[in-house]
């Protein structure tokens, strides 16, 4: 799993995701899944998909959850592609299918 890849300016307290997960992204910021699905009107359950990666953010949430963590919505939707590979390799590796060094990269394509 990836560590925490972001940058924190320090002027603006804006995050600057580099190449992270969804869940990177709220980490830094120290926010949770519950306050996040407050602030959006959702259930935790829905969001706790998008940060799992078992679900994309959908494009028209994706503009609502960059603004509360203060990121671009392309951000956003890079990140939960990135969630997503995170949670499907996972899965892969329970089901003992080993990924060469490429696959990863095949599959952010």
């Amino acid at each position: 799993m990836n560590s925490a890849s972001a940058i924190a300016d320090s002027q603006t307290q804006s995050i600057t995701p580099t190449g992270g997960t969804l869940r990177d992204i709220v980490t830094a910021q120290g926010r949770y899944q519950s306050w996040i699905a407050d602030a959006l009107g959702l259930s935790r359950a829905a969001v706790n998909a998008w940060i799992s990666g078992s679900t994309s953010v959908p494009a028209d949430a994706a503009g609502r959850l960059a603004g509360l963590l203060g990121v671009s919505p392309e951000a956003i939707l890079a990140a939960s592609r990135a969630s997503q590979v995170e949670f499907h390799v996972g899965r892969l590796r329970e089901l003992g299918v080993e990924l060469v060094s490429g696959d990863r990269e095949a599959v952010h394509a």
